[in-house]
């Protein structure tokens, strides 16, 4: 089992916690079996309350066999704010049943999702490849996430709700969320080390498709966002 970052105990009141412009990559393990095979994690929240914006968290290259593989995780029960992240799996599982997940929620946590581009380009194994994951309705509201950016390599498998699998359509109707998402490759210019956008390729889903959000005017780069419109993850980018 393995891990980028781990989060537990931090508070959000007084000095605030924030984990800001991580580049997280490289992050492997190796290992068989359905719910005792290694798990990879991005970042695993396991308690506290922070805000975690502009990071670049990219996780499953090279982990085969059954690996669990999960961008970001929150099992906690704090308030935790993700604002224009990057996440990517991807990697291929010669077999087994293991989910994947580049956002995953499997607690009661007060969560608040903007901004963020969750992709997941896994494959193989019997087991669905998810962009995003919510395991409990409680304290999950048509305000707790929009404005993202939600891709699987497989349309079908876009989100995980409460147990059930839905395409987009599927995950906004459950979720009662992600009214003003987007669902669409983002574009990276390579999914496991380097989650800027492409702007050599085609345009981007994330272009211009985010909202402000007060306090974070600038990205990974230090580069200024759109006041307006700005774009989803962590790359603020343009095109020639």
């Amino acid at each position: 089992t393995a891990v980028g970052i781990y989060v537990a105990n931090v508070s959000s009141t007084g000095s605030a916690t924030q984990l800001l412009r991580n580049n997280v990559y490289g992050v492997t393990a190796s290992g068989t079996g359905t719910t005792s095979s290694p798990q990879v994690w991005g970042i695993y929240i396991a308690s506290g309350s922070a805000t975690y914006a502009n990071n670049f968290v990219a996780v499953g290259a090279g982990a085969g066999l059954e690996i669990r593989v999960k961008g970001i995780e929150d099992v906690g029960t704090g308030t935790n704010k993700f604002y224009f992240n990057s996440v990517s799996v991807t990697g291929t599982t010669a077999s087994g049943t293991n989910n994947s997940y580049a956002f995953n929620r499997t607690s009661t946590a007060l969560d608040t999702l903007r901004d963020n581009s969750f992709a997941n380009f896994r494959t193989g194994g019997t087991g669905a490849h998810f962009a995003i994951g919510n395991a409990s309705a409680t304290n999950w509201g048509s305000a707790t996430s929009n404005y993202n950016d939600l891709y699987s390599a497989t349309s079908t498998t876009i989100g995980q709700w409460v147990g059930t699998t839905y395409d987009f359509s599927g995950w906004k109707t459950n979720s009662t969320g992600d009214a003003n998402s987007v669902s669409g490759n983002p574009k990276f210019v390579n999914s496991s080390t380097n989650l800027h956008i492409d702007s050599t390729s085609s345009l981007s889903v994330a272009y211009n498709a985010g909202t402000p959000v007060s306090g974070y005017t600038t990205d990974y780069d230090g580069e200024t966002r759109s006041g307006s419109t700005p774009d989803i993850g962590a790359d603020e980018f343009g095109y020639p």
